[in-house]
């Protein structure tokens, strides 16, 4: 089966993340051993190099990944089986002319991840037109959606990766210290909850994340970071990393008491790593964000006591009680009873075998 995945990242990267650890799944989950063709097509190729460690071309070419600009979607001489949209992307004219030569060709409009109840009954609808067959895939947290992304999970005793251990220096395994990841947008709220993670008693070392959440802390700290510098700021010892690959991420989330991150691919990342977090959702001018960020909390704390509903639910809207480290036991105990919910949401699959069993049905026309 031939797909070609398209991202036309807007801002930020979070739709490259998801793209890219999609495209690495349909090849993870392929019956033909890897001799599926996936091209992903990204407006953006160096932060996709980024995404993959530095040397995306290589570990793409081992899963049979073919990693081409967006410009170069108008040469493309063979027709896909499947492309998938992300996000709404508008696909350029002239690589449509070519889809249409193929005429089981269909297009899968892959929507942003939702808790939203009324996304069951709009997952998987078509939208035909201009001869094309279309359909809207909705991820979610129920049954009849589309599912979550899952993917391979370092092991717990998997070394510290090399992009990490240089600024890291160990301090993942000081077990007086609570660890605390950061990857976060610039926004007041997080200067808030550093203010009030600043005032607890217990030590912590908090690794702020490349890019937007290394900025928010040095205007806090009213001080640059400097990769492989850590300073000591109150109670927190404030130790900035690099931007590393999706595995190196995945790894330190596995080993934080608490991960602090945004939109959609870390906040995916962070339930697997069944460690408490808080969720930065991506902000919306009408506040749709707050919307999507209830309908999660229903479903996430769905049959939860009332003191862990309450602290996570403080967490999540960034105003944690000054005690609620104290609960913190509790929230980890029920990151790992959700984990069990998700493994269990997907014991038909994750998203991208889901994926391929709606192909499979729908791409003759059943």
């Amino acid at each position: 089966m031939r797909f070609d995945i398209f991202c036309d990242i807007v801002d930020n990267y979070g739709d490259a993340g998801v793209c890219w650890r999609l495209a690495r799944r349909l090849a993870q989950t392929s019956p033909h051993h890897n001799h599926d063709s996936i091209r992903l097509f990204c407006n953006d190729l160096e932060l996709l190099n980024h995404l993959a460690g530095g040397d995306a071309q290589s570990l793409a070419k081992s899963l049979n990944i073919e990693i081409l600009s967006w410009e170069q979607a108008s040469l493309v001489t063979n027709a896909p089986d499947v492309v998938i949209e992300a996000f709404g992307c508008e696909l350029p004219t002239t690589y449509l002319d070519r889809v249409r030569s193929n005429p089981h060709a269909i297009i899968i409009n892959l929507e942003y991840l939702s808790a939203e109840n009324w996304i069951d009954s709009h997952h998987g609808l078509p939208s035909l037109s201009d001869g094309l067959k279309k359909y809207f895939f909705f991820p979610g947290f129920s049954e009849s959606s589309g599912g979550v992304l899952q993917g391979p999970l370092p092991g717990a005793n998997a070394s510290c990766p090399s992009s990490l251990d240089p600024s890291l220096g160990g301090a993942t395994k000081n077990g007086d210290a609570l660890n605390i990841s950061l990857f976060c947008y610039e926004a007041p709220e997080v200067l808030t909850l550093l203010d009030q993670l600043s005032l607890l008693s217990t030590p912590i070392n908090l690794f702020v994340c490349h890019g937007q959440a290394q900025r928010v802390v040095s205007k806090w700290i009213k001080q640059e970071l400097t990769l492989g510098q850590k300073i000591q700021h109150q109670n927190l010892q404030i130790i900035p990393i690099p931007f590393v690959s999706q595995d190196d991420y995945d790894w330190l989330l596995a080993r934080c008491d608490l991960n602090i991150v945004r939109g959609e691919d870390s906040f995916v990342r962070a339930q697997w790593a069944q460690a408490p977090f808080i969720w930065q959702i991506y902000p919306q001018s009408d506040n749709a964000h707050i919307i999507k960020l209830e309908a999660f909390l229903e479903k996430y704390l769905s049959g939860v006591d009332q003191t862990t509903a309450e602290g996570v639910n403080a967490l999540m809207h960034w105003n944690p009680p000054q005690e609620w480290l104290n609960s913190l036991q509790s929230l980890k105990s029920h990151a790992v009873h959700w984990k069990k919910r998700l493994l269990s949401l997907n014991h038909n699959g994750d998203l991208a075998e889901k994926l391929r069993k709606f192909i499979e049905t729908h791409a003759n026309g059943k």
